[in-house]
């Protein structure tokens, strides 16, 4: 079976992110980034958009604060369009489930409401040892395994006789960019794109999804008529919670957060589903400073079901409220219902981290390598769980694991934590060793420049002392007599 291909987005800014993910998704996928050949010369974005999507089974997106938005008079750190407009075109042809967005940790990033439902990863922005593929091997391994359960849709057929549909690339590009259209705001071209795929869709769910999206565009060109279609949509699928979200959203996208509250809460009480308008919500109070107000509505829905997309999206709002203690209380109640839930432990562990809770960041890191053995993240991590604990020889040995897991992939930050342990114990040339290699890798990482300095220094002054040693013994060597001291 052929490996699924995979598309990342980024913007410049965020190209070293979209590489480090490259890597980690190396042996899962065949992984592009935007500037590896994507924009072809000969072709406009769109069209070069296009192609790639047609040969994209998954989309991954690196959303990095790169502009400020003025939002009712406050700044906030937001993505930039284009990326945005790359995410629209994919999940409208791939849908929701195969695009993910990452983001780091800090600082908050202000992202489009409608975009909930999307699946979002955050990597560790502020690692002490700038290692960003490191800081995203655990989104990566969630990515991997959505990869692993879904084929690949592109694959090469030997010897098939080419179709009329597939000599047509005007066919192909009235597929794939009602998105695009819209964004352009060429409306009626959209809305036909769409008619023309809701025609051929047979999935029920995801006719209905297509429906909300014309809603979406038919908005777009008239707010009026486009809140009918949403009305008339409502009305025609009872208990569904795609309508409601899609209008809350639509509401949010054009920073009409009231009104999206509004609408969500209309979905709640009428929608079969209640966990993405629950999101929904509590991100637009969010987004008008009601942080308690959302803290709120998540505790109330964890009462009655244990979610654990809701566990984290709490505990990220009590953190945000300053309530760790809540935050770490949360993560483990979620850990001890959903055991086997790698991206709860990992945000349990990473919060352990921040607070200092190194034995139980410990057991956190033994029990992820337990669920994936061949993660040389988690053995890394365990190795430094280790290597803080004073446990040096059995940090060498989980360094050594994530680095045998890694041999045909190293990681620059293994190797320099490997650096790091020689030079806690003065073993400095060995040190040199691996910090070498580990800048070879990754040039620009502070961090081992850091370290790498300080062993070399340390080396400086052990040849020093070295000098002043054969001094001394060459003096003795050039006596006339040597004599024995008595002790």
């Amino acid at each position: 079976m052929s490996k699924s291909k995979v598309f990342i987005g980024s913007s410049v800014e965020g190209i070293s992110v979209a590489y480090s993910i490259q890597e980690n998704l190396k042996h899962a996928a065949e992984a592009t980034v935007w500037d590896q050949g994507v924009f072809q010369l000969s072709q406009t974005a769109i069209e070069s958009l296009i192609t790639v999507l047609d040969n994209s089974d998954f989309g991954v997106f690196v959303f990095t604060p790169d502009d400020i938005l003025n939002i009712r008079g406050k700044k906030n750190l937001a993505v930039r369009d284009n990326v945005l407009f790359e995410l629209g075109l994919f999940i409208g042809k791939l849908g929701r489930n195969k695009c993910f967005i990452v983001t780091p940790d800090k600082p908050d990033i202000h992202l489009p409401t409608d975009l909930l439902g999307v699946n979002i990863a955050k990597y560790e922005s502020n690692r002490s040892d700038k290692n960003l593929q490191a800081a995203t091997g655990g989104l990566c391994h969630k990515i991997k395994e959505a990869i692993g359960k879904t084929p690949s849709r592109v694959t090469v057929v030997q010897n098939e006789p080419e179709t009329e549909f597939k000599n047509d690339s005007k066919t192909v590009e009235r597929e794939t960019s009602w998105f695009g259209l819209a964004d352009e705001k060429k409306y009626d071209e959209a809305i036909s794109v769409l008619k023309n795929k809701i025609n051929k869709e047979k999935d029920a769910l995801e006719k209905i999804n297509l429906k909300s999206w014309l809603c979406y565009v038919e908005f777009c060109k008239e707010p009026v008529n486009g809140r009918k279609q949403f009305e008339k949509l409502i009305a025609s699928t009872p208990g569904s919670n795609i309508p409601y979200l899609r209008l809350s959203q639509t509401f949010s996208w054009q920073k009409n957060y009231y009104d999206a509250v509004k609408i969500a809460d209309e979905g709640l009480r009428n929608s079969e589903k209640k966990i993405s308008l629950t999101v929904q919500k509590a991100k637009c109070l969010s987004a008008i400073n009601k942080k308690e107000e959302a803290m709120k509505l998540l505790e109330e829905y964890f009462a009655i079901s244990n979610e654990p997309l809701i566990a984290l999206e709490l505990s990220k709002v009590y953190i945000k409220l300053d309530k760790k203690e809540e935050a770490i209380n949360l993560l483990n109640s979620s850990m001890r219902a959903f055991p086997g839930d790698e991206e709860v432990i990992s945000e349990f562990a990473a919060l352990a981290q921040d607070l200092g809770l190194t034995k139980l960041r410990l057991v956190l890191y033994s029990k992820l390598v337990s669920l994936d053995e061949s993660n040389a993240t988690y053995s890394c991590h365990l190795g430094n769980c280790y290597y803080d604990l004073d446990l040096f020889d059995l940090a060498f040995v989980a360094y050594d694991k994530g680095l045998s897991l890694s041999k045909h992939d190293k990681q620059g930050w293994i190797l320099a934590n490997m650096g790091n342990l020689y030079s806690s114990k003065q073993l400095y040339h060995q040190a040199d060793v691996f910090l070498k290699e580990s800048q070879g890798i990754e040039p620009d990482s502070e961090y081992t420049l850091k370290r790498r300095s300080e062993v070399q220094k340390a080396i400086e002054e052990e040849d020093k002392i070295l000098q002043g040693f054969l001094t001394e013994g060459l003096e003795i060597l050039n006596r006339e007599r040597i004599t024995i001291d008595k002790p």
